[in-house]
């Protein structure tokens, strides 16, 4: 009917820098997406089952108070009007704060399906996006890694 389906190849990318990540990085098989994460698994973790059930009290209030605040919000708000006594999710364990770096590449419209499109793509990322070239002098070369890294 005058209409041609077109196939276009695209090829996105990021990097990240994350000090937190194991050194050799994340690995598919570290995932396993058939086990869920369960209210009962948060629940029954050790820092919230231990001898102090206080924290497993805060817990289980907040979320049955937030829950009922989504349907009954005037009621909730009414008897928690003059209260700071509103249970929180308390906090715990809190992780330092650390900077993660992070790099997004823009489209590469290349075509992957031959040795050619891989070099374009490869040259893309690179030397276009990234500034990578080699530079005849080793000791040059390292000062841009360096800036690059920093």
């Amino acid at each position: 009917m005058g209409h041609t389906a077109t196939i276009r190849a695209i090829t996105t990318a990021a990097i990240i820098l994350c000090p937190k990540l194991p050194p050799l990085g994340l690995r598919q098989g570290m995932h396993n997406p058939r086990i869920l994460l369960r209210l009962k698994d948060i629940l029954n973790a050790p820092s919230i089952s231990g001898k102090d059930n206080r924290i497993r009290v805060n817990i289980t209030q907040s979320l049955i108070l937030d829950a009922l605040k989504r349907i009954y919000i005037d009621g909730v708000n009414t008897v928690f009007r003059d209260s700071n006594r509103y249970p929180k999710m308390p906090s715990m364990h809190c992780l330092p704060i650390n900077k993660t770096t992070f790099w997004q590449f823009g489209a590469i419209f290349k075509d992957k399906g031959t040795i050619k499109g891989i070099y374009s793509d490869h040259k893309s990322i690179f030397l276009d996006q990234l500034g990578l070239y080699a530079l005849e002098d080793p000791i040059k070369a390292r000062a841009v890694r360096n800036d690059f890294y920093n």
